[in-house]
């Protein structure tokens, strides 16, 4: 670029009536020297190219466009890369229509700052632009006239500034750069071809003017010119400055701003763009040069169907402010999402829709993030609400702020906004008595176990986490564990109780034997001791067998069980032949069915179930010798046979009845009748799982009658009888 020149330079501009065409029909040698633009083409990318700002090309497009006057001063880059930003006045003036060509002709003017401020011809006039101030320094700068204007433009009286030296009245700042301009061999303020020195003072009330000097030297003899001191004129700029210095920072804002901003020309039928900031092109990957005179339309590509369009384009047509999420696309071709807001911008006198400001946010990565989120907020949502455990939160001031769905059923409660206090007092009023304050139980840090009473007994597991600032449990977890408590419980009541029953044969056998070893008897006590250990053994040889069969049938799974079509009448006969001796009457009749029984389940296992009852019945009904009858008969639905076992024995008591099935229950566990208290319970696990169920009615001296419903089954489809049949009480049958 050539050297700035020194006097105003000019052209004669004239622009086309659509779009940003121009045509630069006269230009002196200065204008080429100071914007070396091409004789004709698009003003707003070949001006900024030449080094005018891209926001003051905007203006100047809409003030040619407009036919008004205008002034604003502007920097341009000087003759060197490194040089620093020269100063300007660029003038606008409107020319009268020429007939015969069309669109709009002007005059642009740049004046040099150090022309254009005095050939204001302030010096005598305050008022016109800023106020001028004359004064005379020695060589060492000391102040050694003022005129009276100096204490308008700086508040400090004339006579106590004389003598003190003008670096004391500038900003601290300014005076170490004032003093290397002092240093250089060539002082830049006598460089008439460069601008004028801009100076910050201090004003009293610790305001900042900004003033322009001249500087003129003052005669001396001896030839020494710098010798005799200076006379300076201070010239008030401060308006244009912080104009200038408030163009500068909207544009530096704009540039740094997280968003991407995009300016278009409303007055054009394309709209097109006039401005973009530096985040604009690090959210497309187009610079300013590849978008300026463009619409903002081809960042959306062929994706111009996109539901936000239409009502965006509305708004815009409307001059309503808008926003649209809208999927644009990079110059790479990446799909980016960009919130866009856009607003207008008016003509001030007229009203008339002269641009439109888009502000463009890339909420690619916060869309990622809130999908995300979203996602992770579901599954906390279904870990919450679907968690089998009960759960618990507290805010920080201690307050439940989440109760999921699982502790509602567990204890009946909606805790949400109950005080930590008040939901541990509630909670206290639902225990069993005697259980230790709820918040002592946890302050130990392990999983308490919490007895409750109402809605109905059980036993909770609670275990508290995540401790506030106070140490108290900001979630605690509840577990119900009733039936692993009850489990426990019967396990450890199961152990005794077998032990306890195979104590007795266990130690018949030992005394009986240590008898034998220690001493010696007659051949017939011998016999009889032999005997009674014969008779315990057997007994402790059923007890384990029974054992063994009980574990069988509770370890196996669900459904396993192999199901086929059985016919009850052989069956029945069969067990009643067991129990048939040599030369004795038999005591047990049977009433066959007037058809073919056929039934669901497992020939062996029916066989057990019957002869367990049938045995039962026969041991508690013994002392009378009274017949037991076993009956077969349609069952009270179409779906099922019964078979009944009736007896005329001892029979039972409510209270027996309620633990009859129950292990190692016996009905009369002091008297003579053996048995090892399994056999029904046996009976009772078969049944089910082969889909019937078994029952009892009892009178205490009158006997009792156990009643077995089976399914009934086709014998032709007995290979899938088992896969169809559901158990008792809706479960599926299993085997032993």
């Amino acid at each position: 670029m050539s050297p700035s020149p020194v006097h105003p330079a000019s052209c004669v501009l004239r622009l086309a009536p659509q779009g940003g065409q121009y045509q630069v029909l006269l230009s002196c040698t200065a204008w080429r020297q100071a914007l070396p633009v091409p004789p004709q083409g698009e003003l707003l990318p070949d001006w900024s190219a030449a080094g005018l700002p891209p926001l003051c090309a905007a203006r100047l497009l809409q003030v040619v466009r407009s036919g008004r006057a205008a002034t604003w001063p502007i920097e341009l880059p000087g003759a060197q890369p490194e040089a620093p930003l020269r100063g300007y006045l660029l003038s606008v003036s409107p020319m009268a229509p020429d007939d015969g060509a069309p669109g709009q002709a002007c005059i642009v003017t740049l004046t040099p700052n150090h022309v254009a401020w005095p050939a204001l011809n302030l010096r005598n006039n305050a008022h016109a632009n800023g106020l001028t101030v004359g004064l005379t320094l020695d060589p060492s700068l000391r102040l050694q006239a003022l005129e009276p204007a100096w204490t308008l433009l700086t508040g400090h009286p004339t006579e106590a500034c004389l003598g003190q030296s003008l670096l004391d009245y500038l900003h601290p700042q300014a005076r170490e750069r004032f003093r290397q301009d002092l240093d250089r061999p060539v002082v830049p303020w006598l460089d008439f071809e460069a601008p004028r020195l801009r100076l910050p003072l201090q004003h009293r009330n610790g305001n900042l003017v900004w003033v322009e000097v001249d500087f003129e030297p003052l005669a001396a003899p001896a030839g020494a010119p710098l010798a005799g001191g200076w006379l300076a004129q201070l010239e008030d700029v401060s308006d244009n400055v912080r104009t200038w210095h408030l163009d500068q920072v909207r544009e530096q804002a704009l540039d740094q701003s997280n968003c991407g901003v995009v300016i278009t020309d409303a007055t054009l039928t394309h709209q097109p763009i006039v401005y973009v900031n530096q985040r604009f092109t690090e959210i497309t990957g187009y610079t300013l040069h590849e978008v300026l005179g463009r619409p903002c339309n081809f960042l959306q590509g062929s994706d111009n169907q996109q539901a936000d369009i239409g009502p965006l384009r509305d708004a815009i047509r409307q001059g309503a402010r808008a926003s649209a999420l809208l999927r644009n696309y990079r110059k790479s071709g990446e799909m980016f999402w960009n919130q866009l807001h856009v607003a207008p911008i008016l003509d001030e006198p007229t009203g008339i829709l002269t641009h439109h400001f888009g502000i463009l946010t890339d909420v690619t990565e916060t869309r990622h993030l809130l999908a995300q989120l979203s996602r992770q907020a579901e599954q906390l949502h279904s870990l919450h609400h679907d968690n089998p455990n009960g759960l618990i939160a507290f805010s920080d001031e201690d307050v439940v702020q989440l109760d999921n769905q699982a502790f509602v059923g567990l204890t009946g409660l909606q805790a949400t906004g109950l005080s930590r206090e008040a939901f541990y007092a509630t909670l206290q009023s639902m225990a069993a008595p005697g259980q230790a304050p709820l918040a002592t139980a946890l302050a130990g840090g392990e999983a308490v176990q919490w007895s409750l009473k109402k809605p109905r007994e059980r036993v909770l597991e609670i275990r508290g986490s995540q401790p506030n600032a106070a140490g108290a449990p900001g979630l605690l977890v509840f577990r119900d564990v009733s039936a692993d408590v009850q489990l426990y419980r019967m396990q450890k009541q199961f152990l005794a109780t077998a032990a306890h029953e195979m104590r007795a044969p266990m130690g018949s056998i030992r005394g009986f034997s240590e008898l034998m070893l220690t001493r010696q008897f007659p051949a017939e006590v011998q016999r009889d001791l032999l005997e009674r250990i014969h008779r315990q053994s057997g007994r402790l040889s059923d007890l384990l067998n029974d054992l063994l069969n009980l574990a069988r049938i509770e370890a196996q799974a669900p459904g396993s069980l192999k199901l086929e079509a059985v016919e009850l009448q052989p069956l029945l006969h069969e067990v009643v032949r067991n129990f048939e001796r040599p030369g004795v009457d038999s005591r047990l009749t049977l009433r066959p069915a007037p058809a073919p029984a056929w039934v669901q389940g497992q020939r062996a296992k029916l066989e057990q179930v019957l002869i367990n009852i049938v045995s039962n019945a026969l041991k508690y009904s013994s002392a009378r010798g009274l017949p037991v009858e076993l009956d077969l008969q349609p069952g009270h639905d179409p779906l099922h046979w019964q078979v009944q076992v009736r007896d005329q024995g001892v029979g039972m008591s409510a209270q027996t009845l309620e633990r009859l099935f129950t292990k190692f229950f016996r009905v009369d566990p002091n008297g003579d009748i053996e048995g090892t208290g399994l056999g029904l319970c046996i009976a009772k696990e078969l049944t089910e799982r082969m889909g019937g169920t078994i029952g009892v009615e009892s009178q205490l001296g009158q006997g009792s009658v156990f009643t077995l419903n089976l399914l009934k089954s086709d014998p032709a489809t007995s290979e899938q009888a088992g896969a169809r049949a559901p158990a008792a009480g809706g479960h599926p049958p299993s085997c032993c």
